[in-house]
């Protein structure tokens, strides 16, 4: 089987992300992000982010080519396999991204409250609760 596939094209990049977009794995990596999501965030906002990763995966491995870098059996050995490394990855990173980027707001949010409240009653203003 393996020998009949060498001689068959592997997917396309458009083809390769649908078939990523499904794999059990980025499911259960979606299911994960959805529900340590805040609660602003809606359900299509993790999809786009999910569906982000695979398409930045994806572009990575592919390198720019549209066409499969080895035929189907290649692809059902190795370069699936790359594309789920490098989704989680790039899900890591956008993830740890995103976390420093709350706190540093959090931070930020803090210390503009702390300045203000000082401004307030520095100036004899009522204090700001």
């Amino acid at each position: 089987m393996m020998d009949s596939m060498s001689y068959m094209l592997g997917p396309s990049r458009d083809s390769a992300k649908r078939i990523l977009y499904t794999q059990r794995d980025i499911l259960h990596a979606k299911a994960s992000v959805e529900s340590d999501r805040p609660r602003c965030l809606d359900t299509g906002a993790v999809d786009a982010f999910v569906r982000e990763c695979v398409d930045a995966a994806v572009d990575n491995v592919y390198k720019g080519r549209n066409e499969c870098p080895g035929s189907m059996a290649g692809w059902q050995v190795f370069v699936g396999g790359d594309c789920i490394r490098e989704f989680n990855r790039q899900l890591r990173a956008r993830m740890c991204m995103r976390v420093r980027c709350d706190h540093m707001l959090r931070i930020a949010s803090r210390s503009l409250i702390r300045t203000l409240s000082q401004l307030v009653s520095e100036h004899g203003f009522a204090q700001c609760e």
